[in-house]
Order: structure tokens, then C-alpha cells, then sequence
């Protein structure tokens, strides 16, 4: 019987409380006037996060790093993006309120973008100006050309006013395409699949979604 552990275990327990209590008044105080519902979870933050998500449609998170967090205090976005079953929109360092008037789809022909195209049409729909760009090697323009005017079709049937887009690039280069069109359209808003997969307990994620995740230039909606 170790009575030391179980003082330190009541203690920490004491300690989360009064840190919900706090965390609670902090909230309804910046929700003011805003119709919104708190609810605690005595758990580790991102599986518990990933089952309240059931009663949402979206999350909304800050780009945390992929390395080096703290599982016990902090959500871990990435592994968000990949469990919860949701859109997780993630916020930029330093956020600006979301306009969206402009929005980039990074579109690639996988089962996580197309998911990425429908839970986003409630903000294509919004948008005034959608680019749907493709980023890929010299060889494959024309079969990006064809693509994504598929998804432009898809889109028009929806109400959306967009127009397509095809770049070359360098391996390793496609995350920097996006950005630097989204700032040439004024884009707050990118839409894209997140790929990724577990290796020994760890999620490793392809480039694209590492990149947009680790430093988002802008809001980048993820979708897996």
C-alpha cells in the first residue's frame, strides 16, 4: 500500500479541478454573447477532444507542432486531423479573422482530398474567387488539367464559382506552390487532403500535409 502515491494522485487530481474551473470561466468570459456550450472531460486532451467532436461539424485548433509536445496538456492537432473523423480547421500563428472571400483547394486524386472538397462547400460556397490547383511534375500537367476540371464540374453542380489550376514543381515544392498562389489571390483559406499513417505508435505524414500543418501561412482546412 503506498500512501505516498496515493496523496500525489489525489493532489494532481485537486490541481486538474481547479485548472477546469479556471479553463471554464476563461471560456464563458470570451464566448459572451456567443451561443456556445462547455464540456469537460477528465482525459488526455486529444483523445478526448476527438470523441466530444461527435457533436460537431467542425473543430477548429492552432497548427501545434508535430514533435516535442506535451500529450498530457496539449492537443496534438496532427493526430486530431487523423482520428477525430472531422474537418479540423487550423489556425495560423498569428490569425487574422477568417474572411473567405478567397479560398485555394490543393487538390490531388486521393480518397482524403475529396473528402477535404465536400466538407468544405460550406466556405467554397461563400467564397467569390476558388482556385482548385494541382501541383505535380513537368509530365503530369496534362493529366492535372484533366482532373481538375473534373472537380470544377463537381463544384459548378454545387454552386460554387471556381477555376482550375495546374503548376509544375520540384519534389518537395508543392506546399510552397500553395502558399505563394494563395498570397498572390489573397487566399485566407486553403482546403487539402492530410495523408498520413502510423509507424511504431508515431504518425508519419506526407510532405504537403507536414508542411501546411507545421507553418500554415494561412487557415488550411484538413480533412483526412
Amino acid at each position: 500500500y503506498n500512501t505516498y502515491g496515493d496523496e500525489l494522485t489525489s493532489e494532481l487530481q485537486k490541481i486538474v479541478r481547479e485548472d477546469l474551473v479556471r479553463a471554464e470561466a476563461t471560456f464563458h468570459r470570451m464566448t459572451a454573447g456567443v451561443d456556445a456550450q462547455w464540456r469537460s472531460i477528465l482525459d488526455m486532451p486529444t483523445p478526448a477532444l476527438a470523441h466530444a467532436a461527435r457533436a460537431a461539424d467542425l473543430i477548429i485548433a492552432g497548427g501545434a507542432p508535430l514533435a516535442d509536445h506535451d500529450n498530457y496538456r496539449t492537443i496534438d492537432t496532427a493526430e486530431l486531423i487523423m482520428t477525430s473523423g472531422r474537418p479540423v480547421l487550423v489556425a495560423p500563428p498569428a490569425p487574422q479573422p477568417l474572411r473567405g472571400d478567397s479560398v485555394v483547394v490543393a487538390w490531388k486524386d486521393t480518397r482524403e482530398c475529396r473528402r477535404a472538397v465536400a466538407d468544405s462547400l460550406p466556405f467554397l460556397r461563400a467564397a467569390q474567387d476558388v482556385v482548385v490547383v494541382e501541383v505535380c511534375e513537368t509530365e503530369g500537367l496534362d493529366d492535372a488539367i484533366a482532373d481538375t476540371a473534373d472537380v470544377l464540374s463537381m463544384l459548378t453542380r454545387h454552386g460554387v464559382r471556381a477555376r482550375g489550376k495546374a503548376l509544375s514543381a520540384r519534389p518537395g515544392h508543392a506546399a510552397v506552390e500553395i502558399r505563394n498562389l494563395a498570397a498572390a489571390i489573397g487566399a485566407d483559406l486553403v482546403v487539402a487532403g492530410a495523408y498520413g499513417h502510423t509507424r511504431i505508435g508515431e504518425w508519419v505524414f506526407g510532405g504537403v500535409t507536414r508542411d501546411l500543418l507545421s507553418a500554415p501561412g494561412q487557415y488550411v482546412l484538413f480533412s483526412h
